[in-house]
């Protein structure tokens, strides 16, 4: 299975979904949805495992609206990734109606990990973050995750790096538009966004495995 592009209706799909987000119209647009984003999807995830190891998972479209007061039914976007739990943070890829987003993360650090993310951070080995952090945003990379309002409990609030010790996880990733979504553009694009990215990845390796 190699992935040759998401379908020409995959991002008009989300832009459909999210006017009217109820089962009758995502069944509707179901044909799209199967054809032209999960199968593309899971053909790109399949690649991704193939280079980095571990395992693949997409996740389910279905939202959790049990303890939400939106009730509408479906995920506005289409995701997934890949773990490997000899590294620290997983490969990502997702689509919307607005693109195609690629990056590295780690979305729920355990309670240790959260706190030896923290030394490491405070330690003087923390600088090496905030330069790798420096050159991804330099070249286009938004970083972003659940942050703390003020520094973590101690923690010294004027800390020069203090920003990095608020953040609860860590997300480093990029966008395409959709417009520049052409065949196999996505893939490129992933793979570029992960060697910006891969001095950060290091950085978190060294700190928590």
């Amino acid at each position: 299975m190699k992935f040759k592009g998401f379908g020409p209706g995959a991002c008009g799909f989300f832009a459909d979904l999210a006017a009217t987000n109820t089962k009758a119209n995502f069944l509707g647009l179901k044909t799209i949805f199967d054809e032209e984003i999960v199968g593309p999807m899971n053909a790109l995830l399949w690649q991704m495992q193939d280079r980095f190891g571990g395992e693949s998972k997409l996740f389910r479209q279905h939202r959790d609206v049990r303890f939400s007061k939106d009730k509408s039914p479906y995920k506005t976007a289409t995701y997934g990734g890949v773990y490997n739990p000899a590294h620290a943070m997983g490969w990502y890829v997702a689509i919307d109606a607005r693109g195609f987003f690629a990056g590295r993360g780690i979305y729920q650090m355990t309670p240790e990990d959260l706190n030896q993310y923290r030394l490491a951070v405070a330690d003087q080995g923390g600088a090496k973050l905030a330069k790798a952090v420096a050159r991804a945003e330099k070249a286009g990379v938004e970083i972003s995750g659940e942050a703390l309002k003020t520094a973590p409990r101690g923690f010294d609030r004027d800390h020069p790096r203090v920003d990095l010790l608020r953040r609860k996880n860590l997300i480093a990733g990029q966008r395409i538009p959709a417009s520049e979504m052409t065949g196999t553009a996505p893939w490129k694009h992933a793979q570029a966004v992960w060697k910006r990215t891969q001095s950060i990845a290091d950085w978190m390796d060294g700190a928590l495995r």
